[in-house]
């Protein structure tokens, strides 16, 4: 048996404080899946992130249980700054 408290990622021993809940061993995932924790809903079976295109990253979305795309923003090319020329000292 695993603990969690405040929906910590369980582990197998608490740390003596109340709080601590027991929570069940994660299941053993289909071939090409993951498990990971999320509280609510404790263990998750999910597909592994996929990979993003470049400016893109993927987000897991609990509530519908999927990865999500985002775009990235892009962010604006600097302009470009000319420093004013200093007067040189006469040698």
């Amino acid at each position: 048996m695993l603990y969690s408290k405040n929906g910590s990622i369980p582990k197998p021993q608490t740390d003596g404080t109340d709080g601590w809940i027991q929570v069940s061993d994660p299941p053993v995932p289909p071939e090409g899946q993951e498990v990971v924790w999320w509280y609510p809903p404790g263990w998750v079976v999910r597909d592994p992130m996929p990979q993003a295109q470049p400016g893109h990253v993927y987000k897991w979305n609990q509530s519908t249980e999927q990865w999500i795309e985002y775009q990235l923003p892009v962010e604006p090319a600097p302009e470009p700054t000319e420093e004013p020329s200093q007067p040189q000292d006469p040698v």
